[in-house]
């Protein structure tokens, strides 16, 4: 009985720790990181620069390369590249958490 109540105990400590977790990445941060990709991206609209606008990014369904808009896949067109576009791989975890802060806000 006792080994039953501490696991609900814990059960219940790691739920409100994860519920009050500060969600990963900076947007400030990620916007000082979006200076070197604006060279190809307007941050607010839609137009093409070089690469596609980013505005709304986060509420589109699919990517220009027809895979589903979701954190995982914007990662990996940022660490692998796409088409046109570089990898960047060589960003630190933390600028791509700070990167991805900000992308959600536009």
């Amino acid at each position: 009985m006792k080994t039953l109540i501490l696991a609900c105990c814990i059960s219940a400590l790691t739920a409100t720790a994860q519920n009050n977790a500060k969600p990963a990445g900076d947007p400030g941060q990620g916007k000082k990181v979006f200076e070197r990709c604006s060279a190809c991206h307007f941050p607010y609209g839609t137009s093409v620069k070089v690469g596609p606008g980013l505005q709304g990014l986060f509420k589109r369904t699919k990517l220009e390369n027809g895979n589903r808009c979701n954190e995982t896949s914007v990662r990996e067109i940022i660490e692998h590249g796409g088409k046109t576009m570089p990898a960047f791989a060589g960003l630190s975890k933390t600028d791509k958490d700070d990167l991805m802060a900000y992308l959600k806000t536009l």
